[in-house]
């Protein structure tokens, strides 16, 4: 995925190691952020906010108007999300089952 042309995977590191990865998804004036994850020791310390504030900039610079992505509610990062300026647009359930073999 991640060598498409409409791919970006963007790496935040501290002292040279890798603490946080998000990747960028553009076509046709709107980018998608996804997989957006922060090393558990750096979260709560400003590393999600920069690298979500980076790719919202780079898809601005790029020429998106758009920039969406979803969340689960059990994540709780509604209050994080907004607080980047992003909207809640729409909540749905989602199923899932274990296999049984």
């Amino acid at each position: 995925m991640v060598k498409h042309p409409s791919c970006t995977l963007y790496l935040a590191r501290y002292k040279g190691a890798a603490v946080g990865v998000a990747v960028r998804y553009s076509i046709e004036g709107v980018s998608g952020l996804y997989c957006l994850g922060i090393k558990p020791s750096f979260r709560n310390k400003g590393v999600g906010s920069a690298l979500v504030a980076h790719v919202i900039s780079e898809a601005y610079r790029s020429g998106d108007q758009i920039i969406c992505l979803q969340s689960l509610a059990s994540e709780h990062l509604t209050r994080f999300y907004t607080r980047l300026g992003f909207k809640h647009r729409y909540s749905k359930t989602v199923y899932s089952s274990e296999a049984t073999i």
